[in-house]
């Protein structure tokens, strides 16, 4: 699941339904500035990237995170906090656990 987001230093992804335990949780959030992150509460950060080069109007950033659910279910919202306040998205997904 994923949205866009108005500008802001606040960079929500929306919540998903598992429908199996012990998924992994992915986070994946954007914005459109040269910027870093602070991951969700509970994610583990595992990169934080910003362009550096051309216009400074041209520039991005990313950031991919994530945590190990236990039960199935929603997940909840995860926000991710921006340095500075740009346009922006969220996303979210699951995967599953090998068989």
């Amino acid at each position: 699941g994923g949205q866009a987001n108005a500008s802001s230093t606040s960079v929500t992804a929306p919540s998903i339904t598992t429908t199996v335990a012990n998924a992994q949780l992915v986070g994946f959030f954007g914005i459109a500035k040269g910027t870093t992150f602070t991951p969700p509460t509970g994610m583990t950060e595992q990169w934080d990237v910003a362009s550096t080069g051309g216009a400074a109007a041209s520039r991005t950033a990313s950031e991919g995170t994530d945590e190990a659910l236990g039960a199935a279910g929603a997940t909840g919202t995860r926000l991710a906090t921006a340095a500075s306040p740009e346009v922006n998205i969220g996303q979210l997904v699951a995967l599953a656990p090998a068989p």
